[in-house]
């Protein structure tokens, strides 16, 4: 049974879900980051939501800062974001989205869209890739120094032809239609 708890100020929800959150940094910094980002320009969240299962313990976590917006989850197992989409209907006229890991919010829109007799559509799907090793680059032949003033020729005719490459491609996007709007 998941029982939701509701907070109005975003200082009280970052303190009952940063301990839990921050255990998963690379899924949920973004919910974090969102939470203080609209704390920190004085403006409040629209909804700030907890799951809590057996013992009080975090199961899930959603935040919502605006009406329009679509809300925010924190990863949670299938059945855990169902039973959230499923307790928030008597709690929110309307949801314009949800975004977080693909798995909670597919079961989340599942139970969502099945009560409100609606579809779903995703509209964007992104992933987190692990970097495991870094290799480094060749080193450059040469050795580096700091230019003077024998080197001035040299540094302006670097600028002017770098210029000259940047203005062609500023050329090649603006026909395109791609730079000015």
């Amino acid at each position: 049974m998941l029982t939701l708890e509701f907070d109005s100020e975003i200082p009280a929800f970052l303190s009952a879900v940063t301990p839990a959150l921050e255990t998963k940094p690379a899924i949920h910094s973004f919910m974090l980051s969102l939470a203080k980002g609209v704390h920190d320009r004085g403006q409040k969240a629209s909804l700030l939501v907890r799951g809590l299962g057996n013992g009080g313990l975090l199961e899930i976590a959603g935040l919502q800062t605006d009406p329009l917006r679509p809300m925010s989850v924190s990863l949670a197992n299938p059945d855990t974001a169902k039973s959230l989409a499923q307790e928030l209907q008597s709690h929110i006229p309307s949801l314009s989205g949800v975004i977080g890991p693909l798995p909670t919010v597919e079961a989340f829109a599942e139970t969502w869209s099945k009560h409100r007799n609606c579809g779903t559509k995703l509209i964007t799907n992104l992933r987190l890739f692990l970097l495991e090793s870094v290799t480094p680059p060749r080193a450059p032949s040469g050795s580096w120094r700091e230019a003077n003033s024998n080197d001035e020729n040299l540094i302006v005719q670097w600028f002017i032809e770098f210029g000259i490459v940047r203005l062609r491609t500023l050329s090649i996007l603006n026909s395109a239609g791609d730079l000015w709007a």
